[in-house]
């Protein structure tokens, strides 16, 4: 039994180097990355800074963790449909502001680099040509549980070429900058591009909050600590005569950040899993 059925159209192009890349927001596993909450890395962070610093840089960062973060996101809307994204990273729903962002939301649910992540949840006062401007966060990212990413998501890389806009961009990039935060512009056309990275996310992240049998896990672990971290799908896949669930266990603990595969090629009975640095779900 194959554990993804691929659609043909992806199939017919996989030749194509492209096809076949992740997209430029996933981390990956981290060594000796910690379990702090993106709260816990955000108040870390702020302690670190003085408000003499912010008004040196003549700037001011407000942070709200709730669901409807820095601002009321309206959800349902025909002109901009929102989304309510339940993740079992963050241990609440957050809200997505179109397909972009919540197709970035999947990526962040499954990226094990990630240990948390928030949408609208800063809003950073700036200044661009004397005049005071405001800018909302789509997405507030903690890597490894040290560092922190801000994330723009937009469509395409047109949406940034309005003067006033990229200015404002600059300014908190900048701001960023001095902090010692990480800022990235995300674009929705990689993230809708049809590659097997992004198709492997898609289905993967829907088994986030599937319950995994203990007695299955010990036995996947078991057999990827016996062979050192390493086993073909093909060797888990005989472990489990219920395949279904032994295909769900393999997507969770992915999620989880428990085990890993290549998710930028075909996986086939030869492809290879490993365990990430001996981690329990």
């Amino acid at each position: 039994m194959p554990i993804f059925t691929y659609p043909r159209g992806l199939l017919a192009v996989c030749g194509e180097l492209r096809r076949h890349e992740r997209p430029p927001a996933w981390v990956g596993p981290i060594p000796g990355a910690t379990t702090c909450t993106l709260k816990e890395t955000l108040e870390a962070q702020k302690r670190r800074f003085s408000s003499r610093q912010l008004r040196v840089l003549k700037a001011r960062i407000r942070i709200d963790l709730s669901r409807d973060g820095t601002r009321k996101v309206i959800t349902g809307r025909r002109i901009w449909p929102t989304s309510i994204y339940p993740s079992r990273k963050c241990g609440a729903a957050v809200v997505c502001e179109g397909a972009n962002e919540l197709l970035f939301g999947y990526l962040c649910e499954t990226d094990p680099g990630i240990s948390g992540f928030a949408t609208q949840a800063l809003r950073f006062q700036v200044h661009v040509d004397g005049a005071v401007q405001y800018y909302h966060s789509d997405f507030v990212r903690s890597i490894g549980g040290t560092q922190i990413e801000i994330v723009e998501v937009k469509p395409d890389p047109t949406f940034l070429q309005k003067t006033g806009y990229r200015d404002k961009i600059e300014a908190v990039k900048a701001i960023c900058q001095e902090l010692g935060w990480q800022f990235r512009v995300v674009f929705g056309e990689d993230l809708r591009r049809r590659t097997f990275f992004n198709f492997h996310i898609a289905e993967i992240h829907r088994y986030r909050f599937f319950h995994i049998r203990a007695s299955l896990q010990d036995t996947i672990l078991k057999r990827l600590r016996a062979s050192k971290s390493q086993t073909t799908l093909d060797e888990l896949l005989r472990l489990e005569d219920n395949q279904q669930e032994m295909r769900a266990t393999l997507f969770a603990l992915q999620c989880r950040g428990v085990l890993e595969f290549d998710l930028s090629r075909p996986v086939l009975p030869q492809s290879a899993f490993h365990l990430l640095d001996g981690r329990a779900a």
